[in-house]
């Protein structure tokens, strides 16, 4: 993760922007955006250029399958359904932490205070997002995690 912010609420051009910005300066491979606003993928799909549609992610075993391996280089953009899998990403999330297996620099004090705030409502691991700080980069945050494997030896 490069950078996380939230937004109140802003104008769907100006996040476009951003996120093209973004990925110009970075060389961004993938942007993983959730899956509920279709106008809004929509709107970037077409400014990067990614036409191909066939990147959603829909299946609910995405990080046990790595989906997002398999599909091509000229696809950019891909919606992944919370709907579906926000209970396993934030259970990844957890494993991935709780296994020590990532650092994540002091300079993102939102997402450490997001993580340290973070409270699930059930056994199927789902964010309470009343009680979370920055639920939004903690969002983010899953996403960035999606592709993210490694083996527990223990």
């Amino acid at each position: 993760m490069i950078f996380a912010e939230e937004y109140g609420r802003p104008l769907q051009n100006e996040i476009i922007e951003r996120v093209i910005r973004l990925n110009n300066k970075h060389h961004i491979g993938r942007i993983l955006v959730d899956a509920s606003n279709a106008g809004f993928i929509s709107s970037l799909k077409q400014q990067i250029g990614d036409f191909d549609y066939k990147g959603y992610v829909q299946n609910d075993r995405v990080i046990k399958n790595t989906r997002l391996r398999q599909y091509s280089s000229n696809v950019n953009v891909f919606p992944v359904n919370f709907g579906t899998i926000h209970g396993e990403m934030l259970f990844h999330v957890n494993t991935i932490l709780s296994a020590r297996r990532l650092h994540i620099h002091p300079c993102f004090t939102k997402l450490i205070t997001s993580l340290r705030t973070a409270q699930v409502m059930n056994d199927k691991w789902s964010l309470d997002k009343e009680q979370t700080s920055y639920d939004d980069i903690l969002d983010s945050f899953r996403l960035s995690l999606l592709n993210y494997y490694f083996v527990n030896k223990t």
